[in-house]
Order: C-alpha cells, then structure tokens, then sequence
C-alpha cells in the first residue's frame, strides 16, 4: 500500500477531499452503477506486477464491499429489487486473482455482477491460487485463453 499513498501514484489516484482545489473527481462504485457507466482499468501487470497488485487488490475489496451492499440493500436501498447486471471483464486474469477476487467470483453473483476472466492458459491461474482453481472456475462465467476457447 505504501507504493499507492506516496508519490506521484497518491497523486494521481487519491483526490484529497478536504482540498476544495482539487478538482478531480471522486470515484465511486455505486455511481458507476446507478449510473450504469463502464470503467476501464488498465493495470499493466507486465511491467509493474507490483503496482498492479496493489491497485487491483483495493478494487477488488472495494467491488466485494459495494457487492455485499448491493445484495443486502440493494442500489438504490430497498432490498427487493431486483439486482442491475454487473460485468466485471478481468484480462490476465492470472495476474490479478487474489483473496479479494475470490469471494467476489463465489458470492456477489446475488448482487448481479457476472465475471469473464480472460487468461493464456487454466494452468497459469491453478499455479497462482492451488486447490481453489476449480471453485473460481465454477463461480466464474467464463474463463477465456487466448485462442478463444471459453473454459466455464
């Protein structure tokens, strides 16, 4: 986390909220959903896995918080309705799974986020999580390499 608070990266991806100067908008998951908006985040895990990491980990745990939020309020706070569809698109997968994305696969699906993992090979993401590879693939919608052939 420090790599994320200092320097140029915290200023870049941290707007200070007590600054009335900063004009840089604040980004929130929920907006981005009411709103039905689309976010791309390039990590650019190749050279900076690091960085990468860190960057993907926090949104992942974010996205997990705002799904719990979601299945138990909903997004606009009655619990009745019915859940939007979020598509979560997460390419070099196998970079970026970690325990954060793990209970975003197996359990925010009741908050309507759908998740397509795009990976070179199956054996890349077994290497970095073990024995929990076949409970993501089950959870995931579909797990694609780079050939083009759907897993899931």
């Amino acid at each position: 986390m420090e790599k994320l608070t200092t320097g140029t990266i915290a200023t870049l991806i941290s707007p200070d909220y007590l600054d009335e100067t900063d004009t840089r908008p604040i980004f929130e998951w929920m907006d981005v959903i009411r709103r039905q908006n689309i976010v791309y985040v390039g990590l650019d895990a190749l050279t900076d896995t690091t960085v990468a990491s860190a960057v993907g980990n926090s949104m992942f745990a974010d996205l997990v918080s705002v799904a719990g939020h979601i299945y138990k309020h909903g997004v606009s706070g009655e619990s009745t309705e019915t859940p939007p569809m979020i598509a979560l698109h997460a390419d070099e997968f196998n970079e970026l799974i970690c325990d954060e994305f793990v209970p975003l696969l197996n359990k925010a699906g009741g908050a309507g986020l759908q998740v397509t993992a795009y990976t070179q090979t199956w054996s890349d993401v077994e290497a970095r999580i073990g024995n929990r590879a076949n409970s993501v693939a089950a959870n995931a919608a579909a797990f694609v390499p780079a050939a083009g052939t759907a897993y899931g």
